[in-house]
């Protein structure tokens, strides 16, 4: 299943399943907003992560919202999606404010933990494990 808020990206998903001879599933979505109610085994996040309002569709890719309004939607809907098996996995750049967005993490019950760091083109990339605090 892949999902997206841009329907150019769908459209290539798509295109790219078809090419590949792979099944996916896609849906046009805000976050969850348009996914079927279940729970993931695996959940993988290639976020926007710019602190800056998106003017357009293409931005939406690229900017989070001046005060990062997708990550304060993105932790408080997720909850619902995973179980305590599941393994939620995003990347971020070093360009990006890690700290405050694994603040945004914390304060709704997630723990943030980089299990992969590589430089590519000059720039570092990180992949995080975002672990719910169950109780």
């Amino acid at each position: 299943m892949a999902s997206d808020i841009n329907p150019t990206a769908i459209e290539n998903a798509r295109l790219n399943a078809k090419k590949n001879g792979v099944k996916v599933t896609t849906y046009l979505s805000d976050l969850f907003s348009e996914i079927p109610a279940q729970q993931f085994d695996f959940i993988i996040i290639n976020p926007p992560y710019y602190p800056k309002a998106p003017q357009n569709m293409a931005e939406e890719a690229w900017f989070c919202g001046e005060d990062f309004e997708y990550f304060e939607k993105l932790f408080s809907s997720i909850d619902p999606w995973f179980h305590e098996d599941s393994e939620v996995l995003m990347i971020l750049s070093e360009d990006c404010e890690i700290e405050r967005i694994r603040n945004i993490a914390v304060r709704h019950g997630f723990k943030m933990t980089k299990v992969i760091e590589k430089k590519k083109w000059g720039e570092w990339n990180y992949i995080f494990r975002l672990d719910k605090y169950f109780v």
